[in-house]
């Protein structure tokens, strides 16, 4: 007997690397009317990211250690060794909230994410 549970890919993707001392905004509160799916995930950062983190809220947290909003995922190294972090599992967001990605201030370079998601039917 076949149990078929791998992860399909998400319809909606991001793809996109994102620079030192950032907060930005993936997905809008605002266009998430009924919530979405993480369908797959992956945070990559060069062997000079201190920290990364991806937060999942109402609104924008302040940084990458900022403890009053939600943090879905975070990565953190420093040289001489790249960190990489692949999410296994579908991750469901909660209608009205954003998803943002945090970098740390003093690093040289930042994090990319590769992502793919899809928003749920309301």
């Amino acid at each position: 007997m076949f149990i078929d549970n791998t992860t399909p890919l998400g319809h909606n993707y991001i793809i996109a690397s994102y620079g030192p001392g950032t907060v930005t905004e993936l997905i809008s509160p605002d266009d998430n009317p009924s919530g979405f799916i993480i369908r797959t995930l992956e945070l990559n950062s060069s062997p000079t990211t201190a920290f990364a983190a991806l937060y999942a809220d109402t609104s924008a947290p302040s940084g990458p250690t900022d403890g009053s909003h939600r943090r879905v995922v975070a990565i953190g190294n420093g040289p001489p060794e790249p960190s990489n972090i692949y999410y296994p599992y579908p991750l469901q967001i909660a209608s009205g909230w954003g998803l943002w990605i945090t970098v740390t201030d003093g690093d040289t370079d930042g994090v990319s994410v590769n992502m793919t998601y899809d928003f749920i039917s309301g």
